[in-house]
């Protein structure tokens, strides 16, 4: 069922567009809860030709980059138990409409009254190209 966020006590705060691109969106939404000081980011990346999330499908070997996260995680000092299950939260660094880099957004479990925080792991789009999926690579370069 959809919701109008009023009636589910929410509200939409902000958006920030990363990327709009050969049908390829990312942005972010920032909800509210009405009363609350809970607050969550929500991070899409999106293929607009089929309409639906991107998440994991947008690398060839999604294995490989848990891999790499996890080895980043351990050297900032988190202990996350992560799976290709997480790789749904995306956040392109771009310059002059090209993908320099790319974060991928982890939820800490961690829950506090203000909502969940997030751990963000930074690649350099060199580090990722490979990996990543010839159809989503062509229409993002």
């Amino acid at each position: 069922k959809t919701y109008e966020l009023n009636q589910i006590n929410y509200s939409f705060e902000d958006y920030e567009i990363f990327l709009e691109k050969n049908d390829i969106i990312n942005f972010s939404i920032n909800e509210t809860s009405y009363h609350s000081p809970w607050e969550a980011w929500k991070f899409y990346l999106l293929d607009l030709a089929t309409g639906k999330k991107i998440q994991s499908n947008l690398f060839i070997n999604p294995n490989s980059v848990i891999r790499m996260c996890r080895a980043k995680l351990k050297k900032d000092g988190y202990n996350l138990r992560i799976g290709i299950k997480d790789l749904i939260n995306f956040q392109s660094i771009v310059k002059e409409n090209k993908i320099i880099g790319l974060n991928i957004i982890f939820l800490d479990p961690t829950y506090t009254n203000h909502g969940y925080d997030y751990i963000n792991v930074h690649f350099d789009w060199k580090e990722l190209e490979k990996f990543i999926s010839p159809n989503f690579k062509n229409r993002l370069k």
